[in-house]
């Protein structure tokens, strides 16, 4: 289901906290964990889990769920490396055309699709352009950028605030009142990312301390 989607997505900023600091690429830290752990807590408050459920019917797709978990926390660690040395429009353009390649493969298996394509309205294609440049190019771009000037674990932490942003867009332009648990789950949320944020601040300004010669 959407709902079992949605929080099984949250598991991506724990994974790639635990997988960063196997690395050694971030040290663990109280402040870090407590962060993590307050925003998804939040981001579950807003969700609901009043339909989140298990069951044989759903254990395939859920399970693919959750392997994709693991794939993109893996993309976080090993994009981090590759941003070390690379511009993040490098790193994305190159990551965008492989995938491309890769996904272009399968279609030869569905030649309908290719013919529905020259039958899509104007407004569908427009809508197709904005997910696209905004929410693929632009999108990836920026995290990229914050991930190459932050970290690992504060870029994935920022995942937990899609269902606020979901609740908040969905008030202002779906005319939806929103309940207590988006406000509750959004003080948890914004909570834990100032702690990760001034976690990440205070393990830096040590850094340079230490770096200075007494």
């Amino acid at each position: 289901t959407a709902t079992n989607a949605t929080v099984f997505q949250l598991l991506v900023p724990p994974i790639a906290a635990i997988g960063s600091v196997l690395m050694k690429r971030e040290k663990p830290t109280w402040g870090k964990a407590l962060g993590i752990i307050s925003a998804v807590f939040g981001a579950f408050v807003i969700i609901g889990l009043d339909s989140f459920s298990i069951s044989t019917r759903s254990m395939i797709g859920d399970s693919f769920f959750i392997i994709m978990c693991f794939f993109s926390s893996s993309y976080y660690l090993f994009s981090q490396k590759l941003l070390d040395t690379h511009h993040p429009f490098i790193m994305n353009t190159f990551a965008f055309m492989a995938a491309a390649m890769y996904s272009l493969i399968p279609t030869v298996w569905f030649p309908d699709n290719w013919y529905t394509l020259t039958h899509v309205s104007l407004p569908s294609y427009l809508g197709l352009l904005y997910i696209s440049l905004v929410g693929t190019v632009f999108g990836f771009f920026l995290m990229s950028w914050c991930q190459k000037n932050s970290s690992v674990l504060t870029t994935s932490s920022y995942l937990t605030v899609q269902p606020l942003m979901t609740a908040l867009f969905s008030a202002l332009l779906l005319d939806e009142s929103p309940s207590w648990s988006v406000f509750v789950g959004g003080i948890f949320i914004v909570s834990g990312l100032i702690i990760v944020a001034f976690s990440r601040f205070r393990e830096q300004k040590n850094a340079v301390k230490a770096a200075v010669p007494p």
